[in-house]
């Protein structure tokens, strides 16, 4: 399975990414999608936010983020595990997979 590869988010200036986490149980796979927002009143979003700086960066699992893998921390995995709903997506912005970070 290849790599995920961000969109770019418009050159607006207004634009973030935002995390669709797909229904399951805990025991299942994480699989998400991310898709671009904007901070516009006349379409707002509700979402949770979630930061994974906690844990060892170096403990690594992988996601499934558009049907292709992404690296993040053995903490946030989990933490995507337990937050979702087994019936329907759930937004967040989770800021070790909707920021860019090089």
């Amino acid at each position: 399975m290849s790599e995920f590869i961000y969109s770019p988010i418009p050159a607006s200036g207004d634009g973030f990414r935002i995390l669709r986490l797909r229904p399951g149980s805990p025991d299942d796979s994480v699989e998400c999608d991310v898709i671009n927002a904007r901070l516009d009143s006349s379409n707002l979003l509700s979402y949770d936010a979630l930061s994974y700086c906690w844990g060892d960066p170096d403990d690594r699992e992988t996601i499934t983020v558009h049907g292709r893998e992404q690296h993040v921390t053995r903490n946030l995995q989990a933490a995507l595990r337990q937050l979702r709903s087994v019936s329907r997506d759930r937004l967040l912005w989770a800021d070790a997979v909707c920021i860019l970070v090089n």
